[in-house]
């Protein structure tokens, strides 16, 4: 019984922080740039994804994890570039609408690199 309650502990930190660093981000993310950035979850799934890439091809976690950092900021650097700062004053609603598009846009690119997984019940 001790065990499966320090489990369920573990568990309820370990998600408790994932939840606490995603709000954070949506509170960071919108006090700089004054956009509900919707698209959030995306950038954390490509620096996953790059990241299981990296090691799989057999470079060190340390360096894996450093290179996965610095690709999904350089994707983030040419999207600010391109998309964001050409809808400066544009409507708040416009801007959410945007972000949910670059959400799928990145969704639909992540899914040509790594495939789609479909779940079976």
């Amino acid at each position: 019984m001790l065990s499966d309650f320090l489990q369920f502990s573990v568990t309820g930190i370990t998600l408790g922080s994932i939840y606490a660093i995603v709000a954070l981000g949506f509170v960071t993310i919108y006090s700089v740039t004054k956009i509900i950035n919707l698209a959030q979850g995306e950038f954390v799934m490509m620096g996953g994804l790059f990241m299981v890439t990296f090691i799989a091809l057999d470079i060190p976690y340390w360096l894996a994890l450093i290179m996965a950092i610095l690709v999904v900021t350089i994707i983030g650097w040419v999207l600010e570039i391109t998309v964001f700062s050409r809808v400066t004053g544009a409507d708040p609603v416009n801007l959410i609408i945007l972000t949910i598009g670059l959400a799928i846009f990145l969704r639909g690119v992540a899914s040509i690199f790594w495939g789609k997984v479909e779940c079976q019940h």
